[in-house]
């Protein structure tokens, strides 16, 4: 019912302005995530990154706090340098995702021709986007730490949609990041010590 009722507004074009545009286009990404979750040939690794960009997209500015936008964005940009290693090994599944995801493909579309392109080049741009995050490590152990990151980020399993917190049922948008694993910044240091300080 959700997509015919979103489908029927988009039909009779009664949203057309920019700001209400970006929240018929959250919408249809809404609506596609909850069906990829379930599809077992997009890969944990894959679905975390489609989250983290969703997250960047139609949830950062809403942000009510610098620190908030900044974690954001750090976790959206450790993503994609990932997904400069992850997607050349994996072009039938970025193929799938265009073929069976049109809205989720869309909203990622310019990043993953990018990569497509220039894996490599786009990798180093994100490091120097990322690396200013960092503290007292060098950019080399940091790049280290990224690549040890992605390695266990791919051996990852999908991880139940819903969570019950013994008060209510949530939908958990990203896969959770224990307190003690690495930090998907690829900091070297446990989420507890950086990005999810004060959080936990």
């Amino acid at each position: 019912m959700f997509l015919e009722f979103i489908t029927h507004i988009r039909d009779k074009g009664y949203l057309t302005n920019t700001s209400s545009q970006k929240v018929l286009d959250s919408a249809f990404a809404s609506w596609e995530s909850f069906l990829y979750h379930e599809d077992r040939q997009i890969g944990s690794l894959m679905e975390a990154y489609l989250a983290a960009s969703y997250e960047r997209k139609y949830l950062k500015e809403d942000a009510s706090t610098e620190e908030e936008r900044d974690q954001i964005e750090v976790t959206a940009l450790s993503y994609d340098w990932y997904m400069c290693q992850y997607i050349p090994e994996h072009p039938v599944e970025l193929d799938y995702i265009k073929e069976n995801y049109p809205y989720t493909y869309a909203d990622n579309k310019d990043f993953f021709e990018k990569i497509k392109g220039d894996s490599e080049n786009i990798a180093e741009k994100v490091i120097d986007e990322l690396y200013p995050y960092t503290q007292k490590v060098s950019r080399e152990e940091f790049v280290q730490s990224m690549h040890q990151t992605y390695k266990q980020a791919c051996e990852n399993k999908k991880e139940s949609i819903y969570v019950y917190d013994g008060e209510e049922t949530y939908r958990r948008i990203q896969p959770k990041v224990g307190r003690n694993d690495p930090c998907p910044c690829g900091s070297g240091k446990k989420y507890k010590k950086c990005c999810g300080k004060g959080v936990l």
